[in-house]
């Protein structure tokens, strides 16, 4: 159900929020297939970007803030306004400190990444959690990502999937009360379940039961459109962009409603 990492990519640089020259952070962690894969599509869009790597396999010696720290000194001495960041929340997280700490605090800076950073959380007692608020309060350091789904992406937009939101949200309220929707997780669970029920229903239970997933055969989900492709992954499915707040919370910043992989 859920938008590839290659669409991520797409999504962010059709919404046009990758604009000015832009650095590549990326995870070289050679298991991390959510990093690489960021990281190829970006270069495939993007070839002649100039890159940073780390490796977040080096974590157990405390060498990412390092790494960190040394990218920050790398922008700081380069023109770059933009970061796209390819790797993990943890150190998304890191990164963000480290910025908060620049030579060239006038200059602000945002920066872009895909879904994992929607689990980021803020906890008031942890003075690290505190220096990544400060850093996105008071300095001049945007993080916005492409995410799965947020409750806010239907507002005010009228259509069959708005409706399923508005249907499912009410009944999400009633079960749990006021629990969390922003990182997208029970919508995306609610649309997984949704959608293998009406496939069993058509086809019965099977390896490739989500084949008739398509077209005509597609679910309107809380999340968009459902229509799979022959491996099992949406196609078209809209992506919503997030800006990551002091407090952890996410906010809704557009939708796109087009994305394709097809972008190079």
């Amino acid at each position: 159900m859920a938008p590839t990492n290659s669409a991520q990519v797409v999504a962010a640089v059709q919404a046009r929020l990758l604009t000015k020259k832009t650095l590549l952070v990326r995870d070289n962690k050679s298991d991390d297939g959510y990093a690489r894969t960021l990281a190829e599509k970006f270069l495939t869009i993007r070839p002649d970007a100039a890159v940073e790597a780390y490796d977040s396999a080096d974590d157990v010696a405390n060498l990412v803030p390092r790494r960190m720290s040394d990218i920050t000194r790398e922008i700081c001495a380069s023109d770059y306004d933009q970061v796209y960041f390819a790797g993990r929340h943890d150190d998304l997280r890191q990164l963000v400190i480290a910025l908060n700490d620049r030579v060239c605090w006038e200059r602000a800076l945002t920066i872009v990444t895909a879904d994992d950073a929607t689990v980021i959380e803020v906890d008031k007692e942890n003075p690290e959690h505190d220096e990544f608020s400060e850093a996105l309060r008071d300095g001049k350091v945007t993080v916005l990502c492409t995410a799965l789904a947020h409750p806010d992406q239907w507002h005010g937009t009228p259509g069959r999937s708005a409706k399923a939101f508005a249907e499912f949200a009410t009944a999400y309220g009633r079960a749990f009360g006021a629990g969390r929707l922003d990182d997208g997780q029970a919508l995306m669970s609610r649309d997984a379940v949704a959608t293998a029920v009406e496939a069993i229903r058509r086809d019965g239970v099977g390896d490739t039961m989500w084949l008739g997933v398509h077209g005509t055969g597609s679910v309107d989900g809380v999340t968009g459109r459902i229509d799979l492709d022959e491996h099992g992954d949406p196609i078209a499915k809209p992506i919503p962009i997030l800006r990551i707040n002091p407090d952890g919370s996410k906010s809704f910043v557009t939708l796109n409603t087009t994305p394709t992989d097809g972008l190079e």
